[in-house]
């Protein structure tokens, strides 16, 4: 795939080039070795695993946020009595654009008995459509500048990934993204919406569970 042939907002541009080397490489399905690209690993502790975990069958923080059409939108009015999964978004995060294939793939497979929602560090409508251009994201995004959402649950990082059942109770958070991660999600929304489980293939996902950049 030739560089040239793709279409980077300008302020995307920003986050150089090494950020576009892997969303283009991973809308081709290739795999990127990142033994040495220290800054798209972020492991995920045991900190952060029982920071998490405290937050189980808790009710998700009420939320009032834009989205880029400047709608006011709460969970109720997206997601309303159904599981939806809250997808932590930081402004030009390469490791959310890492991720982001793999979350398009699972919205689309459990679409429309469970939403996705995203929510991005950034209170300029602009900012989030380019991000959603530029990663074909398939859900709603959210604007956060404040991001209060991921504050009110100790999520400090991106690619946080809040599952929340149709009654609004935190059913877990994951502190990042893997493999297992992602398979177990997959399990839990077929669980929670009552489908058949069907595969999930987690392709070019971390072995060990990776988290994202600092949000606060």
């Amino acid at each position: 795939m030739k560089l040239s042939t793709i279409t980077i907002p300008t302020s995307l541009l920003l986050a150089g080039a090494g950020w576009l080397f892997v969303y283009s490489a991973r809308n081709a399905n290739q795999q990127i070795d990142t033994a040495n690209q220290p800054w798209l690993k972020h492991p995920v502790t045991r900190k952060m695993n029982e920071d998490a975990d405290a937050q189980k069958l808790k009710p998700l923080t009420e939320f009032q946020l834009k989205d880029v059409s400047g709608k006011v939108q709460t969970l109720q009015s997206l997601a309303p009595g159904k599981p939806a999964v809250i997808v932590l978004i930081k402004d030009q995060c390469p490791c959310n654009l890492d991720s982001q294939p793999l979350l398009n793939r699972l919205q689309t497979m459990h679409a429309p008995n469970a939403q996705f929602i995203g929510i991005i560090n950034s209170g300029d409508s602009q900012v989030a459509r380019s991000y959603a251009k530029v990663t074909s994201v398939n859900y709603p995004i959210l604007l956060d500048p404040e991001v209060e959402v991921a504050k009110a649950h100790n999520a400090k990082r991106s690619v946080y990934l809040i599952l929340v059942n149709a009654s609004g109770r935190i059913v877990k958070i994951y502190p990042g993204y893997s493999d297992a991660i992602l398979t177990e999600l997959n399990s839990k929304l077929a669980q929670l919406t009552g489908q058949p489980e069907q595969p999930y293939d987690p392709g070019y996902a971390p072995k060990v569970p990776t988290s994202g950049c600092i949000l606060f």
